[in-house]
């Protein structure tokens, strides 16, 4: 199943993916396409079980935390992964915006397209008969260049075991 898709394969207690994962664009609107391994499942106890994992997103200013578009992602029952939109904006989450836009199975394929406009971005989600098309206001910026941000479990948690996600975009 992962022909054509990047494996993001992150280890036991670490946040970010192994390997360079690196890459930029000029285009305001980019895609992806994603599924999880059954290793993606997890359950964590306690304040931080509703922590958001990042799988893909862009910022539209110099640094991804001043302000970026993110889909995300979490496993609250150990059984289910809710796929979420939400942003950085002026260097904040704005958590009122946090919105969760499906709830998916390992190996289900979901697409994403993410539209940067002057004030606002635009999450165009979609998964076998379902579609769902979420915007979040932003700051204005002008940032010409912007690099993709790829997965990276927890906030303050790191990955309970190894896990697989695979990505493609375009």
């Amino acid at each position: 199943m992962s022909l054509n898709y990047k494996n993001f394969h992150i280890n036991k207690c670490r946040h970010y993916p192994t390997g360079i994962n690196f890459d930029t664009t000029t285009s305001n609107t980019n895609s992806c396409s994603a599924f999880f391994d059954e290793n993606c499942l997890y359950q964590i106890e306690g304040e931080n079980n509703s922590d958001v994992n990042k799988l893909w997103g862009f910022p539209s200013a110099i640094h991804h935390q001043i302000q970026s578009a993110r889909l995300g992602w979490r496993c609250q029952d150990g059984e289910n992964i809710e796929i979420l939109t939400y942003c950085y904006k002026d260097s904040a989450i704005n958590f009122d915006e946090l919105h969760v836009i499906d709830t998916i199975k390992p190996n289900d394929i979901l697409n994403c397209t993410l539209i940067n406009t002057r004030f606002e971005y635009i999450f165009q989600y979609s998964r076998d008969n379902y579609s769902i098309e979420q915007t979040v206001s932003k700051s204005s910026d002008c940032f010409p260049i912007h690099y993709y941000l790829f997965p990276y479990f927890g906030g303050n948690e790191t990955a309970p075991h190894d896990m697989d996600i695979y990505l493609k975009y375009y």
